[in-house]
């Protein structure tokens, strides 16, 4: 078969990609969203980004699997979920406790970040990439940035002499 591939004087080369190092940071929930995996658990995919240092901005991913089926593989690493709720300071405790993904977005926790090899068969087949090896809670001296905090920091500030009242 012949063809003609068009429009791909602006195409650059495959971008290069510095991965995130083995180490401990911390990291604020940027993103998240859900799906169900094949067994028919739900799936919460996150984006987690760096706060501070000098990956500050850099992101990793991880999924998060809620399993209530004792016959589903996910049931033997509930464990993890347990450590993610509790690193973000989520209800965790019991036998039973309700979770909302809404509140998870700005969260802040610790994570180790470890590396694994992308599997065969992957576009990225060989290469290393970032995994969270572990989740922790801030230390008690650090704050904890809820869903609510974005809206504050957006809030205006009074000066004086301002007649404009901010709320």
């Amino acid at each position: 078969m012949k063809g003609t591939v068009s429009n791909m004087a602006k195409v650059q080369d495959k971008p290069t990609f510095e991965i995130l190092p083995i180490g401990e940071y911390v990291v604020e929930i940027a993103e998240r969203s859900e799906k169900d995996t094949k067994n028919g658990d739900l799936m919460v995919n996150l984006t987690l980004e760096v706060t501070s240092g000098p990956h500050k901005g850099k992101k990793v991913w991880d999924n998060i699997i809620i399993c209530d089926n004792p016959d589903s593989p996910a049931w033997k690493i509930r464990w993890r979920l347990k450590q993610f709720l509790k690193a973000i300071d989520e209800p965790h405790h019991g036998d039973s406790f309700e979770w909302d993904t809404d509140r998870w977005l700005w969260r802040r926790c610790k994570v180790n970040v470890g590396h694994e090899l992308w599997p065969e068969g992957t576009t990225y087949a060989g290469q290393p990439k970032p995994v969270i090896k572990q989740y922790s809670p801030l230390p008690e001296h650090e704050d904890i940035v809820t869903a609510a905090a974005p809206a504050k920091a957006k809030s205006k500030k009074v000066f004086e002499g301002d007649t404009d009242i901010p709320f």
